[in-house]
C-alpha cells in the first residue's frame, strides 16, 4: 500500500485476500507509475498488443468493467487500463491505482469526444488544455444544467508533449481546446428525449457563450484534471485527448475503419510520450 493511503476500519475490505485493490483487482506491481486511460476494453487489448514482446504482460481484469495490461514500452514500465464510461469509474481507477503505486504518476487519458464546432469535424485529435465540468440538477424543478465556474488546466508540461507528439500524425488534424465533462450522456450532453423530457436544450449554445473555445464534450477528463491539480500530494500528472467521433453541429459520426486506424496511431503516439517521461 502507497504510504500515506489509509482506509478508515470499514474499508479495509477493499484489499483482498491476495493485497488486491478492489474494484480495480491490483496489487502493488500490477499497475506502473506511467498510466494510459481509456474507456473502451477493446481499446485497450489494442493498444496492450504495441507493449515491449520481451516483457511479460500482467493482465489483470476486474468483476466490474476494468481491465489493465502492465508492461513496458522501449523499456518504460506502462499500465493500460480501460475503465469504462463516466466520473465514478474514472474515480475509482485513479484514487485505487495511487493506492498501490509508489512514486509520481503519469497519467493520459484517451477516449472519443464529441466536437462542438462546424470546422472541428469528426476524424480529429482534439488535445484538452483544460477541463470544464457540466451536470444536471435533480433536484431542480425541470433538472436544469449547470456549468463548474471555471474550468481545471491539466499539467502544462505533459500537455505540451502530447501536442507535440500528435502533431506528428501528419495524417489527422489536431485541435486544443478546454473540454467540458458530463455527468450524464444524454441531459447534461443537450441530447433530447421525449421519454425523460429536462431543460437541456441549451446546453451546447451556453456553454459556447461562457467560453467560445470549449472544444468538445466527454464525461471522464475533469476528473482526471481535477484530483491531480486539486491534490498536488497525490504527486499527478494528467494529461487527455480524444478522437473526434462525433460532430454535434452536423450529427456526422466517424466510421469504424477509421476510427481503429486513429486508434493505432494514437496508441503508438502515447507509448512513446510516457516512454519519454
Amino acid at each position: 500500500m502507497s504510504q500515506g493511503f489509509n482506509w478508515d476500519p470499514l474499508g479495509k475490505g477493499v484489499f483482498d485476500a491476495e493485497d488486491r485493490i478492489q474494484p480495480l483487482n491490483c496489487k502493488k506491481g500490477e499497475v506502473a507509475n506511467h498510466i494510459i486511460s481509456v474507456g473502451d476494453p477493446n481499446r485497450a487489448k489494442l493498444m496492450s498488443e504495441s507493449l515491449d514482446k520481451d516483457t511479460p504482460v500482467i493482465v489483470r481484469q476486474s468483476n466490474m468493467i476494468f481491465c489493465t495490461y502492465t508492461g513496458k514500452y522501449k523499456g518504460t514500465p506502462v499500465s493500460i487500463i480501460a475503465t469504462g464510461m463516466g466520473f465514478a469509474m474514472a474515480e475509482l481507477m485513479v484514487v485505487q491505482a495511487r493506492a498501490v503505486v509508489e512514486g509520481p504518476m503519469t497519467i493520459v487519458r484517451f477516449g472519443t469526444c464529441g466536437s462542438l464546432h462546424a470546422d472541428v469535424p469528426i476524424g480529429c485529435f482534439a488535445i484538452a488544455d483544460r477541463a470544464y465540468f457540466v451536470r444536471q440538477d435533480f433536484e431542480k424543478e425541470g433538472f436544469p444544467f449547470e456549468f463548474a465556474k471555471e474550468s481545471i488546466p491539466f499539467n502544462h508540461e505533459l500537455h505540451l508533449k502530447v501536442l507535440e507528439e500528435f502533431k506528428k500524425l501528419t495524417d489527422y488534424r489536431t485541435v486544443v481546446g478546454p473540454d467540458t465533462s458530463a455527468d450524464t450522456f444524454y441531459p447534461s450532453q443537450g441530447r433530447l428525449d421525449d421519454n425523460f423530457v429536462m431543460e437541456n436544450e441549451k446546453v451546447i449554445p451556453t456553454l459556447l457563450a461562457q467560453d467560445k473555445d470549449a472544444l468538445s464534450f466527454e464525461m471522464e477528463s475533469y476528473l482526471l484534471a481535477f484530483l491531480a491539480h486539486k491534490f498536488p500530494e497525490a504527486q499527478m500528472k494528467t494529461a487527455a485527448v480524444c478522437l473526434t467521433l462525433a460532430q454535434r453541429t452536423s450529427g456526422n459520426f466517424l466510421d469504424n475503419a477509421r476510427k481503429m486506424a486513429m486508434e493505432k496511431a494514437a496508441c503508438t503516439a502515447l507509448l512513446e510520450i510516457l516512454s519519454k517521461c
